[in-house]
């Protein structure tokens, strides 16, 4: 991790809600640990189901016709560690109005979900950096003082955005 996987996926959301590409966006954490139950309240509460008292066979339902409405809906699957069964979940795989965008740091967890499109996310290299840490912090670090400093925690980031 480390890289900015969630960030990027959070500046997509806003970005297709402020540029009207969807009418709605939803997101779940799904983490190493899968719990499907918790993974389909946090998508319904995203767009206003409260499913939290429901069965499992309800949930479905009840997420399978909110994700193939009318509405244009993007999905994210924030996190994921192994291959997820979307339609256990209740996501549709073929809903023209439903896209989905998953984080992982697994590529054989992408393929078992038949992904059709792989960003891949790469660390900075020293220049990238050293870029990014000197906008953030400001020419400050060309300070013969602090600049060894500097280069010391750019190094110690290894490349990682977040890191910086």
């Amino acid at each position: 991790g480390g890289v900015g996987k969630t960030t990027m996926a959070r500046r997509i959301m806003n970005r297709v809600l402020k540029e009207h590409v969807f009418e709605e966006v939803a997101m779940a954490v799904v983490s190493q640990q899968v719990d499907n139950s918790s993974i389909q309240v946090e998508i319904g509460g995203s767009l206003g189901l409260n499913l939290q008292h429901d069965t499992s066979h309800v949930r479905v339902q009840k997420l399978h016709a909110r994700l193939t409405g009318t509405k244009r809906i993007l999905l994210v699957l924030d996190d994921i560690w192994e291959g997820l069964e979307l339609e256990c979940l209740g996501i549709p795989c073929d809903s023209k109005g439903c896209k989905i965008l998953v984080t992982s740091r697994n590529k054989d967890a992408l393929s078992e979900m038949d992904v059709v499109k792989v960003f891949g996310m790469k660390i900075l290299f020293v220049e990238e950096a050293w870029f990014l840490f000197k906008t953030r912090v400001g020419t400050c670090v060309d300070d013969s003082k602090l600049n060894p400093i500097a280069k010391e925690v750019v190094d110690e980031c290894g490349g990682f955005p977040l890191a910086l």
